[in-house]
């Protein structure tokens, strides 16, 4: 009866151990969201106000790009010359265009920034836009070239180059790049001014 008591106390104990153990390797898989659970639930949420170092230096940069876009537009355009009716005038225009797409970090709300802790911050960044629409002088090459044209047809076709890049580069799914790169350049970001990777939560509106 007495060896029956001891082989039981002694299954017991091994089981008592084998628990444990996995209730050990258990929180060691599940460290990260042990860890986060504790941040919400035991650190107080605080809000950043306006004139706090992390607001001040992230609205300073104005626009965050996270995504571009290059394409060259050819424009070609055609008139009757003045004194001779059966002969035309051409000129060819070639745009190298860059559209930039982004986030206008001026926007963003007291509310939009949140901080817990020391190490912890939420931030939520207004919808991605086109930042810049680029095509210098230096970009556009012109070839049979008259003194025919005006400026206001020159505006005019300039303009209509920019605007079909912009289509293109919306179809082509730039927004959505700035989207995905938006949340990692904001990330890097947030880590250089000392937050942890973990403790990082980018969100971005609609």
């Amino acid at each position: 009866m007495g060896n029956y008591i001891q082989l039981i106390s002694r299954v017991i104990k091994v089981l008592g151990i084998l628990l444990i153990l996995g209730a050990a390797y258990w929180c060691y898989q599940h460290f990260d969201v042990i860890k986060e659970k504790f941040y919400s639930n035991f650190v107080p949420h605080q809000t950043v106000w306006a004139d706090t170092p992390v607001v001040e230096s992230i609205r300073e940069m104005s626009q965050l790009v996270t995504a571009s876009y290059y394409e060259e537009n050819v424009e070609v355009r055609s008139k009757n010359r003045p004194l001779l009716p059966l002969s035309k005038e051409e000129l060819v225009m070639i745009y190298k265009v860059t559209i930039e797409a982004g986030f206008d970090l001026s926007k963003l709300a007291d509310e939009d920034i949140e901080l817990r802790g020391d190490t912890a911050i939420t931030i939520q960044l207004p919808a991605p836009g086109i930042l810049t629409r680029k095509c210098n002088p230096s970009d556009q090459i012109v070839f049979h070239d008259s003194n025919s044209w005006s400026e206001a047809e020159m505006a005019k076709m300039y303009q209509k180059a920019i605007d079909e890049v912009e289509h293109n580069a919306k179809r082509e799914g730039l927004l959505t790049n700035a989207i995905i790169n938006g949340r990692e350049y904001m990330t890097l970001l947030l880590c250089s001014f000392g937050f942890k990777e973990e403790h990082v939560h980018v969100h971005i509106r609609n």
